[in-house]
């Protein structure tokens, strides 16, 4: 995400500028990180500039322990972030608490995308 202890970006995408005339235009939310990423505040502003920008397609993930990720993660958090270790190791590697946990996401990410008009142009990998 870029941001150091203390800070919270917003989203800023700024305009379709990018995209050639014809063309698909999306927008990769991935993934998001508990408790610095995933909040409601910040889901609903990353839908709402989607559907202000009107792009084509936006694909969301949550945060997964794959080969590298989660060291490079673990990292980050010692060092910015240490009281959220714990909590992102259960969320990670607890099945019952991922589980309970992905559940949760989804489905705000699904009624944000409802109220924001784009369900039909989310992909949510999870």
């Amino acid at each position: 995400m870029g941001t150091r202890r203390g800070q919270h970006r917003r989203a800023d995408w700024g305009d379709r500028g990018g995209a050639p005339r014809g063309t698909e235009d999306g927008r990769d939310v991935r993934p998001l990180l508990p408790f610095l990423s995933d909040g409601q505040e910040t889901i609903d502003a990353l839908l709402k500039r989607a559907a202000e920008l009107k792009v084509d397609a936006i694909w969301v993930d949550a945060l997964n322990p794959r080969p590298r990720v989660w060291p490079a993660v673990a990292e980050l958090l010692r060092a910015e972030f240490p009281e959220l270790l714990p909590q992102y190791r259960k969320i990670l590697f607890s099945e019952k608490a991922r589980t309970e946990y992905l559940a949760a996401l989804r489905a705000r990410i699904d009624q944000t995308a409802e109220r924001a008009g784009v369900t039909d142009r989310l992909a949510a990998c999870m």
